[in-house]
């Protein structure tokens, strides 16, 4: 179990993302540590790129969402996050 979020996509080729004791989802480090998982899963805007070695994510926090104000978060951001921080 690895709490590093690059960390364990360097390392892992299936990730298994939990919250509240719950599955939230699972797959390859691509799918489940992209930008929008991240900003759903934990409620964090962060940058996320590639390595140039291993092309695995690499994820660097900004900010949590809750503490700034949603109009301002990307318009990437998916609508159903939109709503659940309002």
């Amino acid at each position: 179990m690895l709490h590093d979020l690059t960390q364990a996509a360097r390392y892992c080729d299936h990730c298994v993302v939990m919250g509240d004791g719950r599955v939230l989802r699972q797959g390859s480090p691509d799918q489940a540590l992209s930008w929008s998982a991240v900003a759903q899963d934990f409620a964090v805007d962060s940058w996320v790129t590639h390595d140039p070695d291993g092309q695995r994510p690499v994820i660097q926090p900004r900010r949590r969402m809750r503490d700034t104000d949603p109009e301002t978060w990307p318009s990437t951001m998916p609508a159903e996050l939109h709503h659940k921080q309002r």
